[in-house]
Parts: C-alpha cells; sequence; structure tokens
C-alpha cells in the first residue's frame, strides 16, 4: 500500500499500517470518554466546606484530569499532585465543563484562582510561578466560599499515593 503526501511516496505493508491502526484508535476512544483510570481520593476541609477530590499524581492522570465528564458533584473536583515545585500549566481539551482551577504552593498558600472555559479548550492556563499542587472544582466553587489566593490550605497526599 502507498500513500502520497504532497509528491512524497511511503510504501507501508499491510501488517505496518495495520499495527499503526491499532496504536492510533485506542487514543482516539481514551480521548472520547471520561478517563478510564481509577484514582484514589481525599477529603480536604478547605474553610469548613468538605472537598472529595481525586488525585491526580501520575502524569497519565494529570493529562486526563477531568476531561469528558459530563458533570462533576458539587463538593468534589481534582487535586493535582506534582512531583516536586515546578512550573504547571492546564488546558480544557476534551473538559465539557466550566471549572476554576487554584494553583498552590510547597506551602499550602493558593497563589492564584483561575476560570477555566470549555469553549477555549485550546488556551492554556498556566500558574504564575512554579507550584506544587492544583485544585481543579466547578466554576464558582471558589467564590462562593470566600477562598482567594493568599490562602492557606493543609494539603497531605495519602501514604501509598505513588507522586511521579
Amino acid at each position: 500500500m502507498a500513500i502520497v503526501i504532497q509528491n512524497l511516496r511511503f510504501n507501508f505493508s499491510a501488517r505496518i499500517l495495520a499495527g499503526l491502526v491499532a496504536c492510533l484508535v485506542p487514543l482516539l476512544v481514551f480521548r472520547a470518554h471520561a478517563c478510564p483510570l481509577q484514582l484514589s481520593s481525599i477529603n480536604l476541609s478547605i474553610n469548613g466546606v468538605q472537598l472529595n477530590l481525586e488525585i491526580a499524581a501520575t502524569p497519565e492522570a494529570r493529562q486526563c484530569g477531568l476531561s469528558g465528564r459530563k458533570a462533576l458533584p458539587p463538593d468534589a473536583g481534582m487535586l493535582f499532585v506534582l512531583p516536586r515545585t515546578m512550573p504547571f500549566a492546564v488546558w480544557m481539551k476534551g473538559t465539557r465543563l466550566p471549572l476554576d482551577i487554584a494553583f498552590i504552593d510547597e506551602t499550602g498558600r493558593i497563589v492564584a484562582i483561575k476560570q477555566m472555559d470549555p469553549q477555549h479548550n485550546d488556551r492554556i492556563y498556566t500558574a504564575p510561578q512554579p507550584v506544587r499542587y492544583a485544585i481543579e472544582v466547578n466554576r464558582g466553587w471558589f467564590d462562593q466560599r470566600h477562598i482567594r489566593a493568599g490562602q492557606n490550605l493543609e494539603i497531605s497526599v495519602p501514604h501509598g499515593i505513588q507522586v511521579r
């Protein structure tokens, strides 16, 4: 089989082409649905309100994030845990829900809260400084509970969670 792209000719055997398709189809299907990973969760108290957070502590879990979800319970979200304090950014590709994200440094201080719009799924939301954590929740959750940048949170990752 031959594929021609702008006067370049690539010859593929049926076996190689079948292998490529077999590798790509799961990736396409994976992005069309909610993240299939089983994630641990933690209850975090912020201003006296309990928040149930799924823990995204691996590159695969952080890449999935809340993509593909059709709904998120009112006091639920995702805690992104980074292996060390570092620059961090997220985007809304495949995410259907309007969300807020709090970027949090290694001391637990919220350094910024940003609103994220699923209509702009190519926009990148970047922490203003290196962070260790981020929390995504439904849009307006932080504002409704008077949680602002500069406030401190106590975050402790449960034992047994591998952060990489």
